[in-house]
């Protein structure tokens, strides 16, 4: 993803404690490496995250983390949902302190509330044809 986004012309920060020297051969000599997540989210103008799910990692995108980012930055979730804290993504988009969220599945304004509506400000993952295709 790293390599893709220089590819795209954008500049790079990335934060992994415990990235291989295999894997990390593989990383442009460009992509900037931060001290700490911290760093990465108050950096970022748009925010990937890329780790497995695991204890240490579920709800790794927190009401606090996401309190440090710019309010026109724009969080991208591919990985497992319970990484991020939905309803922390909700409170910021609705108070105008994360500029948009991508993710394969919808926030709901409230996990408490099974008629709650998704958030308007969310947007599905654009789908390639070939993507699809069986």
């Amino acid at each position: 993803m790293a390599n893709a986004a220089l590819g795209l012309g954008l500049n790079v920060v990335g934060f992994d404690p415990g990235i291989s020297v295999e894997h990390a051969w593989h990383l442009s000599a460009e992509v900037e490496r931060a001290g700490s997540m911290e760093e990465v989210f108050r950096r970022a103008d748009i925010l990937t995250v890329h780790v497995p799910l695991i204890p240490a990692t579920r709800g790794l995108v927190s009401t606090q983390r996401l309190a440090l980012m710019k309010e026109t930055a724009v969080l991208l979730n591919f990985a497992r949902a319970e990484i991020v804290d939905t309803d922390a993504v909700v409170a910021a988009l609705d108070e105008g302190m994360l500029g948009g969220y991508v993710s394969t599945s919808p926030p709901r304004r409230s996990t408490s509330t099974p008629s709650a509506s998704p958030c308007p400000t969310w947007a599905p993952p654009p789908r390639r044809p070939s993507a699809t295709a069986p």
